[in-house]
């Protein structure tokens, strides 16, 4: 059993090691321009299913550098997705967005709805979990002060601190919980080809509503054989084959 398990770590151990090669030799072709060769080193290790900021960025640096838009933009987000405040992430997305050919108008959303999606997403559900986590401790901290302190102020103040802490904390949890639905499965994508038709059906004989162009984003709302059921910003919907978006 000990062999075993020496065996598995060893395992783990050389993959990883793998895993950080690649990625390493995708950096230097990178930098020495050979964005092809780049491209397709890092998507081998997205292949593996490593995931982080670093990675996706580089990507869509890398896809951005041959004006592939559409795979820049979705590797941007998915960086975002792991780390919203990512500053260069967060600059180089826009600078992508800004040459994109499709101009969709955005609905404006309610207004809990619209503060609710903006506050999630200020931080990972990793870090809303850690702060949730914080005030939990600082509530048990001052509650175990209002039952075990002398002084009658300190017992009044731990009790208040307590209380409105351990209620505090219910919102930051329930963010992480909202925000890591979101990571796993944000129900959006990204158009990665340079041009498709948003079709009325699921067919490619059907009626082609607009002409839609790499990078743009849209919700999914269902899908049907090869053909996913989108939203734009603008709530016109329609249908987008398999191979015409990818899910962020």
């Amino acid at each position: 059993m000990k062999y075993y398990l020496l065996f598995v770590l060893l395992l783990i151990g050389t993959s990883s090691w793998g895993t950080t090669a690649v990625f390493q030799e995708a950096s230097e072709l990178y930098k020495q321009k050979k964005y092809d060769e780049a491209i397709q080193k890092y998507e081998t290790v997205v292949a593996q299913g490593l995931k982080s900021v670093e990675l996706h960025y580089n990507l869509g640096n890398a896809y951005y550098k041959k004006q592939q838009l559409g795979k820049a933009i979705l590797n941007y987000e998915r960086a975002l997705l792991l780390n919203p405040r990512d500053k260069d992430t967060q600059f180089n997305l826009k600078l992508a967005q800004d040459q994109l050919e499709d101009d969709i108008e955005v609905l404006s959303k309610f207004f809990l709805a619209r503060w609710w999606e903006n506050t999630r997403k200020i931080f990972s559900s990793t870090t809303w979990s850690i702060l949730g986590l914080l005030f939990l401790w600082i509530g048990i901290g001052g509650l175990i002060l209002w039952r075990m302190g002398e002084e009658r102020e300190r017992r009044k103040l731990g009790f208040m601190v307590g209380v409105a802490s351990l209620a505090f904390c219910i919102l930051p949890f329930a963010l992480a919980a909202s925000q890591s639905m979101y990571e796993d499965n944000s129900g959006e994508g990204i158009v990665i080809v340079e041009e498709t038709n948003l079709q009325a059906a699921p067919d490619e004989t059907s009626n082609a509503i607009l002409v839609l162009h790499q990078g743009t984003k849209v919700r999914f709302l269902d899908k049907i054989g090869e053909w996913h059921k989108i939203i734009l910003a603008n709530g016109e919907e329609g249908w987008l084959s398999f191979n015409s978006v990818e899910q962020i």
